[in-house]
């Protein structure tokens, strides 16, 4: 199950990354060893700038989790769309960091040996969970999948919604994300977990999320090499975030 615990899964490998990046010494570093004991105070530092631009300087993970990478980009580019709330950001990153796994996108578990490459195949097993849990993990990665898709790969998203004879565009993964969320937040299950808030937002700013995800992508990792690529450009305009 995705949970906003991604800050809780940081190694000491992101420890000491963040202190050789921001430490001037070594006595500043064992103060700032302790300031990161502080949640508050950890929370500060994870959104100083130079720690954004030495993960991106670093072309990939290098020794950090998936955890820290992804939280601090995810919160970058967040913020950048006025999506202010930690516990958001540490939900998708959570998801991000477990996604990047072989697999782990297409299933609702780690222990769940069925794949799901298909919102309306989720669509139809969550109509006939025999479990409410069971319905909740579909309700919640009918979601997740919809964000993954469609925040991560929107070139994939947009070139086959315009060239393929009936692959679904944005349009429709909002649509279906925003649902599996919002019903999710409804589910007992999201209040046993403290997820009601996290998903019923997630419902609600959809849309906002998945272009922030799209710039993420776009800016900052290389997902795509094909930087004057007209697709791209168009994308950018009809899918891209509301014009002022």
């Amino acid at each position: 199950m995705i949970q906003a615990n991604c800050r809780n899964n940081f190694t000491m490998d992101d420890f000491q990354f963040i202190t050789d990046t921001l430490s001037l010494d070594e006595k500043n570093k064992v103060a700032l060893t302790e300031l990161l004991s502080d949640e508050d105070m950890r929370d500060e530092i994870l959104d100083h700038e130079l720690l954004f631009t030495n993960l991106l300087r670093s072309k990939g993970l290098t020794s950090v989790s998936p955890y820290l990478y992804f939280y601090i980009l995810i919160r970058k580019a967040f913020t950048a769309y006025k999506i202010n709330d930690r516990q958001m950001a540490d939900y998708v990153a959570a998801m991000l960091a477990e996604y990047s796994t072989t697999q782990r996108a297409f299933s609702i578990s780690e222990d769940s040996e069925k794949q799901y490459h298909y919102l309306t195949d989720m669509l139809t097993d969550f109509n006939e969970a025999t479990t409410s849990f069971e319905a909740f993990m579909l309700q919640s990665h009918l979601g997740n999948y919809a964000l993954f898709m469609s925040g991560m790969f929107p070139d994939f998203i947009y070139r086959k919604a315009t060239y393929g004879r009936t692959a679904p565009g944005f349009d429709y993964y909002e649509k279906m994300g925003s649902s599996g969320y919002h019903w999710a937040s409804r589910h007992k299950y999201a209040e046993k977990y403290s997820l009601v808030e996290i998903l019923a937002q997630l419902a609600q700013d959809f849309r906002t999320i998945r272009v922030a995800l799209n710039t993420l992508v776009d800016e900052y990792l290389s997902m795509d090499d094909k930087e004057d690529d007209m697709d791209k450009v168009l994308r950018k305009i009809f899918y891209g975030p509301p014009q002022a």
